[in-house]
């Protein structure tokens, strides 16, 4: 802390501060990086640490804590490497040198731009939640081509969501898996920006008039799925319509929600056979039974109506024994839903224009076969 003549008195701080650091070690003293010998120190040169007053704060009721020369310069850069998000702090943290670089050069570009306009304080952009904030801040990383070409072996992400305050000190961890963050590089990568945004848009709890405030302001389920590796394949569907094609679906399901191969297949398959069936005999009927379906068991009954139909129509069955119990259903009640949805999303993707024809009958009111059973 210094009163007169601040900023001169703290760059002499610092640069004494850089004439102590040293080589790292096997083993050290400091409580942060643990590889070099601390000094003591309190919240004047680290925060959050306590006044000398508080003997009681500190271990063996020793007056402040042991930090190293190279972890107290750290701290005093933590401000230009984070960005404010609602009265919080963003931060993050990954093992990959080349990403954190990528994600500060973004914030120190934007406090070059305040001070170029007289303003001071710390970033921030306008979010006010930390998954909106998050999500915006691995779009400004992706812009950086030499991480757009690591798509496909990209690091995990963590990220700190953190107050500075003294009396209440909190703090909030998100955490990104590498495989949600080589799949946005792909969205990135393949040019499906305006996909991807639409699909992102199902997500939002409620939608302001203002798109900019909604992305910046409104909790979004896309987003809080993806950070706990929950599906987010409804979101690629709005009634009949659908977002992408696909071709993306597949890659999602494959690297995000880690589902092989065969399983992909049949279920585009079926899906594919049951729009063929529904359109050779002209009614969109079992389709709307599909979309309509509440519970497993309706779900389970819907597909057994269908294959009956192609039997005896056809005298092939829609799917083998094995395929339903391996591919379609493996876990039974648990995933049912995003099943259904995958296999409407597919027969929504090739069959939209029939479908369009068949509009009336696709918003005809629920009949007894569709009601839920005991």
């Amino acid at each position: 802390r210094f009163k007169d003549d601040a900023p001169k008195k703290y760059r002499e701080a610092l640069l004494n501060l850089l004439e102590q650091v040293t080589a790292r070690h096997d083993r050290g003293t400091c409580t942060a990086c643990g590889s070099r010998n601390g000094i003591r120190v309190t919240r004047n040169r680290v925060p959050l640490l306590g006044s000398r007053k508080l003997v009681n704060f500190f271990a063996a009721g020793q007056t402040g804590e042991l930090f190293c020369p190279a972890c107290i310069l750290d701290v005093q850069f933590i401000p230009i490497t984070c960005e404010k998000v609602g009265n919080k702090l963003l931060l993050l943290s990954t093992p990959d040198w080349a990403v954190l670089l990528a994600f500060i050069k973004q914030i120190v570009e934007e406090v070059k731009r305040n001070q170029s306009q007289k303003k001071a304080g710390l970033v921030t952009l306008g979010y006010s939640r930390g998954p909106n904030a998050i999500f915006s801040a691995i779009s400004r990383v992706l812009t950086d081509e030499s991480i757009l070409d690591m798509y496909e072996d990209l690091p995990p992400l963590r990220f700190y969501h953190f107050t500075n305050f003294g009396q209440s000190p909190d703090v909030v961890t998100y955490d990104l898996p590498s495989v949600v963050f080589s799949f946005l590089a792909m969205i990135r990568h393949s040019k499906w920006d305006h996909e991807w945004r639409e699909i992102v848009k199902q997500g939002f709890w409620k939608m302001k008039k203002d798109e900019d405030t909604t992305f910046k302001t409104m909790g979004n389920s896309v987003y809080e799925n993806l950070m706990k590796n929950k599906s987010i394949v409804r979101f690629f569907i709005n009634q009949n319509d659908v977002f992408g094609n696909w071709e993306m679906m597949a890659y999602y399901l494959r690297t995000v929600r880690k589902m092989d191969e065969k399983r992909i297949e049949t279920i585009r398959r079926v899906a594919d056979q049951i729009f063929e069936y529904c359109k050779d005999v002209g009614s969109a009927k079992r389709i709307v039974q599909l979309d309509r379906v509440n519970n497993y068991h309706n779900f389970r009954h819907t597909l057994l109506r269908i294959d009956a139909d192609l039997v005896r129509k056809t005298g092939k069955s829609l799917l083998s024994f094995d395929e339903f119990v391996r591919e379609i259903a493996p876990t039974g009640n648990r995933d049912w839903r995003e099943v259904r949805d995958l296999l409407l999303f597919r027969i929504f993707e090739v069959g939209a224009d029939w479908l369009h024809e068949k509009s009336d009958e696709l918003t005809e009111p629920q009949d007894e076969e569709t009601e839920e059973e005991s």
